[in-house]
């Protein structure tokens, strides 16, 4: 009975730590795209831009937080579009708005200081999207974001 009860034990420890383990592991998934996105001043859209996406995002199994690193470059915005600047995007799992930031080179830069509102809503995938500059423009794969 007794060595019933500590196999028993062991097998629900390490059942635990299992699941604990695969908790924090994040699946990254690359992704590596260019995006063609309309230009709206005061709701109109005035032209077109392409922006390049460039690096990985994680995704947990039991975790609805999630985040992207690496190149989200708007030539429209041009402080975020030069060589070696990265962003990162965080997923908030309670509502529907994602937050970025950029660094470059071990700094952090603000998405205030990049001309960016530092929120934008973009799916899962990251294929839509939509963000505003701090001057009011706003930049969107479609006319309903």
């Amino acid at each position: 009975m007794k060595q019933k009860l500590k196999t028993i034990i062991i097998i629900v420890i390490l059942l635990s730590i299992g699941i604990w383990i695969i908790d924090k592991i994040p699946f990254n998934k690359n992704i590596n795209q260019k995006i063609n996105a309309n230009i709206y001043e005061n709701g109109v859209a005035v032209s077109q831009a392409i922006l390049v996406i460039n690096g990985e995002k994680s995704n947990y199994l039991f975790r609805r937080k999630e985040g992207f690193v690496g190149e989200f470059l708007i030539p429209y915005a041009e402080k975020t579009d030069r060589s070696g600047l990265q962003a990162y995007i965080t997923w908030n799992g309670e509502d529907n708005t994602q937050r970025i930031g950029y660094f470059y080179k071990g700094s952090i830069k603000l998405a205030e200081d990049m001309g960016l509102v530092p929120y934008l809503l973009i799916n899962d995938s990251m294929t839509k999207f939509a963000i505003m500059l701090t001057d009011h423009t706003v930049i969107a794969t479609s006319d309903e974001l």
